[in-house]
């Protein structure tokens, strides 16, 4: 006789077992596998938000118990970046992640100059011109530089809070030069620019 049992979050179990009849009695145990394991998953900071394939799972330091197969597991702590890992969950093998160290959510940099059009250079590399938005690791010193022709180069260090937005506004000073004119007659009126 082929018996199968079944049972939710267990491997169904299919034996062939012999009945012998004739009043005999007879008994069977059998013990179902769990088709989970149990998953324990910490961090720093403690008491994050945990999703499992986006459903709320609780808050770590934590212990769940996954179904067999692939989870999407993310921790969500307000002011810091989303940490996600795939994760494959084989029956009955718990799993110990590794502790998980959360990093600071970056901040803008919202950079504006008088003129605008200045170019952003941020760490020597082209970030676009002004008026710009720039995303910054939190709590680090960046170098800023802002240029445009005509306009005294401005290098400034700046940093931003986690989760933050900073204003960086500066007026921008036109490069002045000299200039020499030789005028004959000597005594004839220069006019600038009308006046």
């Amino acid at each position: 006789l082929s018996l199968e049992i079944r049972a939710d979050r267990y491997r169904p179990l299919v034996n062939q077992i012999d009945i012998e009849g004739c009043g005999i009695h007879q008994t069977f145990n059998y013990t179902l596998v769990p088709a989970w394991s149990d998953i324990t998953i910490a961090s720093i900071p403690a008491n994050a938000p945990v999703l499992v394939d986006g459903n709320p799972a609780g808050r770590t330091p934590l212990t769940i118990e996954l179904l067999e197969g692939d989870h999407d597991i993310e921790l969500k702590a307000e002011g810091y970046k989303i940490w996600r890992t795939r994760l494959a969950v084989r029956a009955n093998q718990p799993q110990v992640l590794d502790l998980v160290r959360l990093e600071p959510a970056d901040g803008t940099l919202s950079v504006e100059t008088i003129p605008s059009g200045a170019n952003v250079m941020l760490s020597n590399v082209f970030a676009g011109q002004t008026p710009a938005k720039l995303n910054l690791s939190a709590n680090t010193p960046h170098q800023i530089q802002l240029s445009k022709a005509g306009y005294e180069t401005v290098n400034q260090e700046v940093s931003v809070g986690s989760g933050t937005l900073k204003t960086l506004s500066v007026k921008l000073k036109p490069r002045l030069g000299i200039i020499h004119l030789k005028i004959a007659p000597a005594d004839a009126e220069v006019v600038v620019n009308g006046k």
